[in-house]
């Protein structure tokens, strides 16, 4: 439904859309960095698990408020033109 909506939605659909995809690339690498410390790759310390919580949570926003966006368009609150 989302992308059929894409179509007909103008830039702030797509700085959502961009939005989503830019915080899961972010929660990927943060996956790919835990599986290297798993594998003994990669030393773990504080300081990146403080980066990565940080990371995290940044992009979990950016995801929430990308959604929240997408829904009021949809759901006509919000203009998309």
């Amino acid at each position: 439904m989302r992308k059929e909506f894409m179509g007909k939605a103008s830039k702030l659909t797509n700085i959502s859309f961009n939005a989503i995809s830019a915080a899961e690339y972010i929660i990927n690498k943060i996956q790919e960095d835990q599986k290297q410390i798993e594998l003994g790759n990669k030393i773990f310390d504080a300081h990146i698990a403080t980066k990565q919580i940080w990371a995290l949570n940044n992009a979990m926003k950016l995801v929430e408020r990308g959604q929240q966006t997408l829904d009021e368009i949809e759901n006509g609150h919000i203009s998309p033109y």
